[in-house]
């Protein structure tokens, strides 16, 4: 359900629940029933009513479809068939998997992850941050064989590729000042 979804829910949620609260206090007799014969009266004929009727129907058909969609819905994980049964890894689970890995690399402070499933198998993009004066290149590589050997051993899961993005190389975490110039 999209966000245009949830805003017409909310509203139409809003309105459901103004008149079931009129339909509350008629059934406890809290409001005089002839001021609802009044608000009928006036009701009664109104065309720009009935389009509002029409709209309120639009919108219930919109999000009954919406809810009850049988449109394929992109997995939150990886599903595994196995003699038992189904195993669903959610991709956080990957992603620990893939932080566990990477950390006992060292040059590595930070690992981002976005796991992709494609039908050959998991698609993993890291983002790096890596500590200065790491070789970048053996880096990368090593974390590439490091953590397809450990997602495939451990999940047994194929590992289609993982494509590394050096995000930054960290300062250190000293703080670097700047020489000023003497004039």
């Amino acid at each position: 359900m999209g966000l245009f979804d949830r805003i017409i829910l909310a509203l139409y949620t809003f309105c459901l629940a103004f008149i079931s609260l009129g339909v509350i206090l008629i059934g406890v007799q809290a409001v005089p029933l002839d001021i609802f014969q009044k608000v009928l009266f006036y009701l009664y004929g109104r065309w720009d009513f009935a389009f509002i009727g029409l709209v309120f129907f639009i919108v219930s058909i919109r999000l009954l479809f919406s809810g009850l969609s049988l449109r394929k819905r992109k997995a939150a994980g990886i599903v595994k068939e196995g003699k038992m049964g189904e195993l669903r890894i959610s991709f956080e689970a990957i992603h620990h998997m893939v932080q566990y890995a990477g950390y006992q690399i060292q040059g590595i402070q930070d690992i981002r992850t976005r796991v992709d499933n494609t039908p050959e198998g998991a698609l993993l993009h890291l983002e790096l941050i890596i500590s200065p004066g790491t070789n970048l290149s053996a880096v990368t590589l090593e974390v590439q064989e490091k953590v397809k050997e450990y997602i495939e051993t451990m999940v047994d899961i194929p590992v289609k590729a993982v494509q590394v993005s050096i995000g930054r190389v960290s300062s250190g975490g000293k703080k670097i000042e700047e020489k000023k110039r003497v004039k």
